[in-house]
């Protein structure tokens, strides 16, 4: 097993092998390596820095693992995962994130033997857009403007905390030191909303405005149980409406309860289970 910078010769040949992998890869601009043995490619290692999936520190080293789903159930696959943790040590990144479909089992199970360790467990969720939905007065849902994103994600912080998403819990941690340079671009990307009953913020919400995408949405813990979280998605589902989206998407762990029977209430179904797991480089050394 083999692992070719993108840059290199024998390259071309295998990304062309695998689009879909490819095409992520070169989405996020960012260097990265496809794994092959015998000119048959079995997934791509993507190098970058945090905040790119928030395991760490703003500014900390860290990889993307992307495995080709045809070579799920190879047997060369364990080969895959050691050329994969190799090259992550070498170039001295801190951890290693590989996402997976649940029906994958003994995939999963081969990464959790080589060191990576459960980090998330998700459903992907989709609901056909084919109605409105009566919308709500007794909230009022603020614009975020660029200069205020920083306090978005502060007060984001606070109302995220407790959830049953053992992800997002260990992504706060870092919320706060997100640079200016990601809040300008994240703002730029998404439809950020104060939600306030009265003169109190109640709740936060965020939409992706081009692909039809609901992000965070939180109510203050002490506001919680009142409807208000219906209300804040019946909002954003009408503002997905408006702007043309025939479906609306959304990610919710599985261990999230309330938000998954939320989310069957208003008719989504799951389409997927992602596991993600992540492999933490003990050699590294922060430059």
């Amino acid at each position: 097993m083999k692992a070719y910078s993108h840059k290199h010769p024998k390259a071309s040949p295998l990304i062309n092998a695998i689009p879909g992998v490819a095409d992520k890869a070169r989405s996020m601009n960012l260097p990265y390596w496809i794994i092959a043995h015998d000119n048959n490619p079995f997934g791509i290692v993507i190098v970058g820095q945090e905040p790119q999936q928030l395991t760490a520190p703003p500014g900390t080293p860290v990889a993307l693992v992307t495995l080709e789903p045809s070579q799920a159930s190879s047997g060369k696959l364990p080969d895959f995962i050691s050329t994969a943790t190799e090259l992550v040590t070498e170039k001295n990144l801190a951890n290693a994130l590989v996402t997976i479909s649940f029906k994958h089992r003994r995939a999963v199970r081969q990464f959790l033997q080589a060191g990576f360790e459960p980090f998330d467990d998700y459903y992907l969720m989709y609901r056909q857009l084919s109605q409105r939905w009566a919308p709500t007065t007794e909230l009022r849902f603020e614009s975020v403007k660029q200069r205020d994103t920083h306090e978005w994600f502060k007060t984001a912080t606070r109302f995220l905390a407790g959830t049953g998403d053992t992800a997002l819990n260990h992504n706060l941690q870092y919320m706060l030191d997100l640079p200016d340079t990601f809040l300008t671009r994240y703002h730029a990307s998404e439809i950020l909303y104060f939600v306030a009953k009265g003169d109190t913020t109640i709740g936060i919400l965020d939409i992706h405005g081009t692909r039809g995408w609901i992000g965070n949405m939180a109510v203050d813990p002490l506001s919680r149980r009142q409807g208000y979280g219906k209300q804040i998605l019946t909002f954003a589902l009408n503002q997905l409406k408006i702007r043309g989206f025939g479906k609306a998407g959304l990610r919710v762990h599985v261990n999230n309860k309330p938000a998954c029977q939320l989310y069957d209430s208003f008719g989504f179904k799951k389409t997927a289970r992602l596991k993600r797991l992540l492999w933490w480089n003990h050699r590294y050394i922060a430059s």
